[in-house]
């Protein structure tokens, strides 16, 4: 599994900045993987913004309908292009709402779509219900399919090295974090509605007690995502659920 990280493929201090180049590059390396991909990618600088705007978080919440709307449109916007990318590259994809993979059975669906020699594709969205409208961030998608999937390897590609004890600028790059580790303050500038660095490494936590691999890797360095989907040394975090490691 491949969590392909708004940061890397947007300018999140620029709405609507769509980074063609970085995009382009991590597809084609994704597109020499040999083996079977779920790919999920993040809102970045489409999705953001707008859901700041109308209030939209990660809770259940009443708000206006236009809102919903053109947050959705954003992500789709988005999720096109990286589509199209991916397309370019020789991978063939099947897009998924992540609100089929919520209702049905995640393992059902996701294996018919691999098994069809197609490679799954979904994103965070926002979900609604009677109780409101929140963001489900891709981040925890990619602990809800790996949960049902156990795939062998989960990468989060993100626009650093890793996971640093404290801020990457002036911080210590972390080749291996525990459990129970928590940042001592967030590595990422500006609002992200789905929880910065802080909810990326839970989640990543999360998946690795399941037994599962986990890595964070620079998606500005597609070598380095092909070396670790292919159990290769590289610059990167390892992210392990064994308790005192």
């Amino acid at each position: 599994m491949v969590k392909i990280g708004g940061s890397v493929i947007t300018d999140k201090s620029r709405p609507f900045f769509l980074n063609h180049n970085n995009l382009d590059r991590l597809a084609s390396a994704l597109a020499s993987y040999e083996g079977r991909l779920v790919i999920v990618h993040g809102g970045g600088s489409y999705a953001h913004p707008i859901a700041k705007r109308y209030g939209l978080t990660t809770v259940p919440t009443k708000i206006d309908p236009k809102g919903v709307t053109l947050t959705r449109l954003a992500v789709l916007t988005l999720h096109n292009e990286v589509v199209l990318s991916l397309l370019k590259a020789g991978v063939f994809v099947y897009s998924i709402q992540p609100l089929t993979l919520l209702q049905g059975s995640v393992a059902q669906i996701l294996n018919g779509v691999l098994s069809s020699n197609l490679t799954p594709v979904t994103y965070g969205d926002v979900i609604s219900t009677g109780n409101g409208s929140y963001v489900i961030s891709g981040d925890e998608l990619m602990r809800i399919i790996a949960s049902s999937l156990k795939p062998k390897r989960v990468v989060f590609t993100v626009d650093v090295d890793g996971i640093y004890d404290t801020n990457p600028k002036n911080g210590r790059l972390l080749k291996e974090v525990s459990p129970n580790w928590l940042p001592k303050q967030s590595s990422e500038d500006g609002f992200d509605v789905t929880g910065r660095i802080l909810g990326k490494v839970k989640e990543a936590q999360n998946i690795a007690s399941m037994g599962l691999d986990v890595y964070f890797v620079s998606g500005l360095h597609p070598e380095r995502v092909l070396k670790v989907l292919r159990g290769e040394e590289t610059i990167a975090t390892r992210v392990s659920g064994r308790v005192g490691s």
